[in-house]
């Protein structure tokens, strides 16, 4: 079995799209407004025994995987890996030992997260940060916490210190963005003395950090952040 049948083995359809569309049951099927159009009388149909779907109002249709890359503008890769996350499917044992040549990923998309709370604590202790958020730019704690907002401690190696702790390597660091070369050619922090602000792909996953001095430095182009490709947010849409 690949990976493509065990999602389907693991998910069904209708609630798959029951996530974006408003099902009723109509007979086998189960009927709903299309999210393609601005009908006013539901033409949307999904089929459980057939594992279909189709939209008689903008001609669309096909699979489980179909409907996500319309829904989501996602590719057919991409796709599967969103629903690979849904059934709880680790995609990786599924690759080629060729595919997985690359970087991990899910380790790359750990460390991001580490850092990420890392980031938060230390904004949490910091009171040039927290005067900057919350008196000078006037937000509120539930927007700090939303965002997720944090602060990179002027410390040359405090980031590359705690991850090597939680048992990142310097290279999967250095991979996801977050260490650069000192002048004596070891790994420092990326980010320093900076208010930090995750930058989160479509299903909220971290996938890199701008951050605010005087000025914004984003993370350097990585397997997962895409300059061209994410938008800032999107997620909360």
């Amino acid at each position: 079995m690949d990976a493509v049948d065990e999602v389907k083995s693991r998910l069904s359809i209708e609630d798959v799209i029951g996530e974006y569309v408003q099902l009723k049951r109509a007979g086998r099927n189960w009927r709903g407004l299309s999210p393609f159009t601005n009908e006013k009388s539901p033409s949307f149909m999904v089929s459980p025994e057939k594992q279909i779907w189709h939209d008689f109002s903008s001609g669309k249709g096909g699979n489980m995987f179909s409907f996500i890359m319309e829904v989501e503008g996602l590719e057919f890769k991409g796709a599967l890996e969103l629903l690979a996350r849904k059934a709880g499917i680790d995609i990786e044992q599924y690759r080629s030992p060729a595919q997985r040549g690359g970087p991990d990923k899910q380790r790359l998309y750990a460390a991001l997260q580490a850092a990420t709370h890392f980031y938060q604590v230390q904004f949490s202790r910091n009171k040039t940060a927290l005067e900057y958020v919350f008196k000078k730019r006037q937000f509120n704690k539930q927007t700090a916490l939303e965002w997720h907002l944090g602060y990179a401690p002027n410390n040359g190696s405090a980031l590359v210190d705690f991850l090597k702790t939680k048992n990142f390597t310097e290279s999967e660091i250095k991979q996801a963005g977050l260490s650069a070369k000192n002048y004596r050619g070891g790994p420092q922090d990326m980010f320093r003395g900076r208010l930090m602000i995750p930058l989160q792909d479509g299903q909220g996953q971290v996938i890199g950090f701008t951050a605010r001095l005087l000025e914004y430095i984003n993370t350097p182009q990585t397997v997962l952040y895409d300059k061209s490709r994410h938008v800032y947010g999107l997620h909360l849409a």
